[in-house]
Parts: C-alpha cells; structure tokens; sequence
C-alpha cells in the first residue's frame, strides 16, 4: 500500500512538472527553426474593400484574391564572411510563377535578415518586397538601412535586420531598421488551429512612425511566423489623368496552412 502511495505521488509530481515546463515554454520562445528542408506552405489574401464613393465611409463591395505560396529553407552559404540560410519561396501570381529568398541568420540577439532576392514585379504593392522597397521608401522619417546589389542579383542590407528578438516574451520590444525604422513589441499571446494542431503564438505589433496608416501583426511560434495581417489604409486607384476613381481598404492576410521542421 505505502509502494501504490509513493508511485502516486511520483506520477503527480512529475504530471505537475511536465504542466509547469509546458506553462513556460508557452511564455519564452528561445529560436527560430533553421533547419535544411523545413517548409512552411500558406495562402495570402490579398483582400479590398470597396467605399460607396470617395468621400464616403461605407464599404459596398470587396474583392479577394488568394494566391498560395511555399516556403522553405534550401540551403546555407555566405553573406558578408557571415554564415546564413535561404529561405525560399515560390508563389504563382497571376498566371507567372515568382521566386525570392531570405537570407536569415540567428545570433545572440536574434533572428537577423542579411539580404534577399526578388524575382517578380517590383511595382506590385501587394508583395512583401515591394512594401518593403516602394512604400517605405516613399517615407522620410525613421533611420534608412541602406541597399546594394552583387552580380547574382541579391540585394544585401548595410546593416543586418534585427526581424525578430529572441528570446521573445510577454515583455518584448525591439527595433527593426528596413528602409524604414519600425519599433516591434508583443501585445499578447494567440493559439492557432492548423490542420488540427495547436500552435500557442506571440502577438506581435509593428508601431510605424507618427502619420503612417500601415498597420502590421504577426503570429510568432517557435515553428515560426504563422501568421501576418498588413492593413495598408485607405487607397485610391487612379485614371490616366491621375484622377480618383475608386477608394478602397486594402488588406494582405497570410496564414500557414501547413508546417514541416526537419
């Protein structure tokens, strides 16, 4: 009887521990994967919400495009004597087929983004790339991070981009220099549903300079970014003549729909 007693109680306490390492684990995420053959496949919304007129306040129709897209880790090489990990992706928009990479290393003070390539239509404000490099660009407050380009066609940063600070807590804040200076801090704690898996994740903010309407959050788990939503404001398309024509809300959802860490 006293054997059953301390068997229950050693099954408790352990039960007690593995609750307790659980409760921590989803309060600190320590890394980003990094690992060769690690994919992440996800669609992105590209959602606009059309107002009655220009100078009304009440959306009468939208419109959703939703392209599906593939991320992976392909391989390791060098970037400034630094070694890193590029992050592909290939994505099918509008009957082409477009590919870029990340070029991604982590060290003491987290995950840093050295360079990229993009290989479609700058101009297109809907890609990650070209919000980075068109909108940002058209902005003058905040510290520029300057570009340059090799042979190959990637475009590496002056100074690495600190994209996400680890460990990463309730209570963390950092500064990303892109182009633009943009101030990241955790606003809460989420969980996603994917593909029945539970993915407990970090809310995280991007506070743009004073007078900017983009608005960015992001899903933070130690499988990755699961999620981002990017509100770009109010818009307006325009004819030849530079004229209104339409006004519209335009939104960009991306959201993992399935995860694979080697």
């Amino acid at each position: 009887m006293k054997l059953k007693k301390n068997l229950f109680l050693l099954l408790t306490a352990i039960a007690f521990v593995s609750c307790d390492d659980n409760k921590l684990d989803n309060n600190r995420i320590n890394s980003f994967p990094m690992t060769i053959g690690s994919t992440w496949t996800y669609d992105r919304a590209i959602i606009s919400n059309y107002y009655k007129s220009l100078t009304s306040d009440s959306i009468v129709n939208s419109d959703t495009l939703v392209i599906e897209g593939t991320t992976w880790i392909e391989k390791d090489t060098i970037i400034n004597k630094s070694r890193v990990m590029v992050f592909k992706t290939k994505e099918v928009q509008f009957f082409q087929t477009v590919t870029s990479a990340d070029y991604q290393s982590i060290d003491k003070d987290g995950l840093k983004l050295f360079a990229y390539t993009y290989g479609g239509d700058m101009s297109n404000i809907s890609s990650k790339k070209a919000l980075i490099n068109t909108t940002f660009q058209l902005l003058s407050n905040g510290k520029m991070n300057s570009q340059s380009q090799i042979n190959s066609g990637v475009y590496i940063y002056s100074k690495p981009i600190l994209t996400i600070k680890y460990p990463l807590t309730t209570t963390s804040e950092w500064t990303s220099i892109y182009p633009l200076k943009i101030d990241k801090k955790v606003i809460g704690a989420d969980t996603l549903h994917i593909n029945g898996h539970e993915y407990i994740c970090f809310k995280v903010l991007w506070e743009f300079p004073e007078g900017n309407s983009i608005k960015v959050t992001e899903w933070i788990a130690k499988e990755g970014i699961l999620k981002r939503e990017t509100n770009l404001g109010t818009m307006y398309t325009i004819d030849e003549h530079g004229d209104s024509l339409d006004k519209f809300e335009s939104i960009e959802r991306v959201t993992i729909k399935s995860v694979s860490i080697k």
